[in-house]
């Protein structure tokens, strides 16, 4: 067996478990699945159409995000010399507002998704790393680790920080943690986006392609 088919069945045997223990409902079809957690209705990440592979529908291709899951290949990371410290999950609250305002708009109501999100994380004993500057949150990157895998699920950086190696820095010091936690460390980036030419340049290699479709709750 080749160690690309090996590290896939490592991904899946270890992600898809997870999804389907914090999902209330899983429904497999031959391409994907449909993820649904009434408990959680505004984490759309478990609430959402997964795809395996395309479908012929076009409306269905068009709305899917393509992703790649990666695995580190276990390399050493620089340590860097910008000021990180771990930080309680909610000291970084305001990021995740800016984050998700980023991506989804300004009207969006984010307390329900955090009150979801933070619930689900915990599940997966989460450690957050933050860079400070005068004691104040400018990045953080997140790691979470169950079963026997880590993730690093989250790295963002505010706007005016950006540019500067922040993102490296957090993304090195969370693959040190989640390496110390677990044998395999993953990440998920955008295929076709920037995040992923640093995640490979700091030893992630992609393993799984995968499609996503979420309906984010109207403002």
């Amino acid at each position: 067996m080749s160690p690309a088919v090996c590290a896939e069945q490592r991904f899946r045997s270890w992600h898809l478990p997870w999804k389907e223990q914090v999902c209330d409902e899983v429904k497999h079809f031959s391409h994907g699945a449909v993820l649904r957690s009434p408990r959680h209705p505004d984490f759309w990440e478990y609430n959402c159409v997964r795809l395996e592979r395309p479908m012929e529908a076009s409306e269905m291709v068009a709305v899917c995000d393509p992703v790649i899951f990666m695995l580190h290949d276990g390399r050493a990371v620089p340590a860097g010399d910008a000021e990180l410290a771990e930080a309680d999950y909610d000291a970084v609250r305001e990021l995740r507002d800016i984050w998700l305002r980023e991506d989804f708009g300004e009207r969006i109501e984010t307390e329900a998704f955090h009150r979801q999100a933070r619930e689900v994380a915990e599940l997966a004993d989460v450690r957050v790393i933050a860079t400070l500057q005068e004691g104040r949150p400018t990045g953080f990157a997140q790691v979470e680790t169950h079963d026997g895998g880590s993730e690093v699920t989250q790295v963002f950086v505010r706007s005016e920080h950006r540019g500067a190696g922040l993102g490296a820095a957090l993304t090195a010091r969370a693959i040190r943690i989640a390496a110390g936690a677990a044998p395999d460390v993953w990440i998920c980036a955008e295929r076709d986006d920037r995040p992923r030419r640093l995640y490979e340049r700091l030893g992630f290699r992609p393993v799984v392609e995968a499609g996503v479709a979420i309906l984010p709750p109207k403002p």
